[in-house]
Order: C-alpha cells, then structure tokens, then sequence
C-alpha cells in the first residue's frame, strides 16, 4: 500500500510547480477517493486511477465498470479510467481536482471552500458537509504519516499563512505579497493544459 510520503513524493514529481498546500489537499482527496489507486479490486486492481475518475468514452479509452452512488444515494454503474502508470494517475487527479476556484481556495489555506469549489466543480455528488468531513480526516491523517506542517484549514481560511508559498506573513493575507511571490502555480498551468 502506498503511504502518505510516497503519494506527496508523486505528486511532487508531476506536479513541480504546485505550492505544498496544493499538493497536501490533492494527496488527501485522492487518499479518500482511492487510497491512492491501491483500493480498487476486481477489475479497478491495477488501474492507478487516484481520484475516482470517471471515463466519458470507454468504448474509446481503457476503463473498468465500478458501482458508484448519487448524492441520493442511488447507485449507478460507472466506467473508471485506468492508467499504466500512478503518475498518470496522480497527474490526471490533480489536474481534474485544481481548477482555478479550487487553486484560489487554497492560496488562503481554506480547505472548505476548495471543496465547495470541487462541489461546484462536479468533482464529486457527496453531499458537501460529509464530503469535507472525509477530506478533512483523510488529510489530517496524510499530514501527520508524512510529518509535514499542516497548511489547510477546515474553518475557514487560516491566518498568517501564505499558502501559496508557505510563508507566514504576521496575522493576514497579504494579496500584494502573494502577487510578488513569482512562483508558477498550477492553477496557472491548467488554465493552458488540456486535461488528457
């Protein structure tokens, strides 16, 4: 089974421009979807899909048949992407997870309103108070199995951190500061890529 700091070690090496809080948010989502492509069975076994993905054309590309429910709760059968490779998994999962309203979230360190953006989004039917509490217990525990500083809050947005860059600017967001911080994010890199 894969463990946290190899998830974030992956996602480091597809995603190299991607801020920590990215990366912490997108290995908790993907730990809840599919413990990181390792949870799947039957025909899913193997098939690094991280995020639950969803194949719109599987009579045109690989995929398995999954049950998965509604927000009702009603089940259906959905086609599942398959990968050859976790990285193509992992990098297919952030991208799809990072859209640029997600990406803004989390630049405050507001991991709540990232996942109404995922809601919004249609990443997922959950409803969105138990689909946060999900991510929040999955990422609480990828921070503490990969000893890393807990850069996201669940209450809002988190005072006094940069979470673009991780830095810590005396009590507030300073968006003039996070304008000058000339890192490349991946909210950036998506708005120019096609999701493959």
């Amino acid at each position: 089974m894969t463990t946290a700091a190899q998830a974030l070690a992956t996602l480091r090496r597809v995603l190299p421009r991607a801020t920590e809080a990215e990366l912490q948010f997108v290995a908790a989502v993907t730990k809840f979807e599919s413990h990181w492509g390792d949870a799947w069975d039957g025909d899913g076994a193997g098939s690094n899909n991280w995020g639950a993905q969803q194949e719109p054309h599987p009579d045109l590309n690989p995929s398995f048949v999954h049950v998965d429910k509604h927000e009702d709760g009603t089940e259906y059968v959905g086609h599942f992407k398959i990968f050859d490779k976790p990285e193509k998994g992992a990098l297919s999962a952030a991208l799809n997870i990072l859209k640029p309203n997600v990406v803004e979230a989390l630049r405050t360190g507001d991991a709540a309103r990232a996942i109404a953006g995922m809601r919004a989004n249609d990443y997922f039917e959950a409803p969105l108070k138990l689909y946060t509490a999900k991510i929040s217990e999955n990422y609480a525990d990828v921070v503490s199995q990969a000893k890393a500083r807990r850069l996201l809050s669940f209450d809002g947005p988190r005072q006094g951190v940069l979470a673009s860059s991780g830095l810590t600017v005396f009590g507030f967001i300073a968006s003039a500061v996070a304008a000058a911080v000339a890192v490349r994010t991946v909210g950036e890199v998506i708005a120019k890529r096609r999701v493959v």
